[in-house]
């Protein structure tokens, strides 16, 4: 479980050192070492030459009340589904567990192909 975790994990552990990383380190092709010093600069240019507080801002506009109201219809589906006892319960059930292993983003694909 845990090498799993690991693996899982470092995309977003390589993507976290790298921006930490000095530029002057990508320019001689380290990339996958350890930085030779921290730059934690690279964020505040980011924010300074960016609109990035206003793209986080409008992902949290988005974010929270997308979840509220993921969670809401759960707990009522959850309730309805334990409570009432009916001919597709269980089918209908399954149907929610499996849609937890589809990836949105493949559910997208569609989408973004069409003409």
């Amino acid at each position: 479980m845990p090498v799993s975790l690991l693996v899982w994990l470092l995309p977003l552990i390589g993507v976290m050192v790298t921006s930490i990383r000095p530029g002057s380190d990508l320019a001689m092709g380290n990339y996958f070492g350890v930085p030779s010093s921290f730059e934690l600069g690279n964020y505040l240019t980011v924010f300074q030459n960016t609109p990035m507080g206003l793209f986080i801002l409008n992902s949290f506009k988005v974010t929270i009340p997308t979840v509220i109201g993921a969670i809401a219809l759960s707990c009522l589906t959850g309730y309805a589904l334990a409570t009432y006892k009916f001919k597709a319960n269980l089918w209908l059930f399954f149907m929610f567990v499996a849609g937890n292993f589809v990836p949105f983003q493949i559910l997208m694909v569609p989408v973004r192909i069409s003409r």
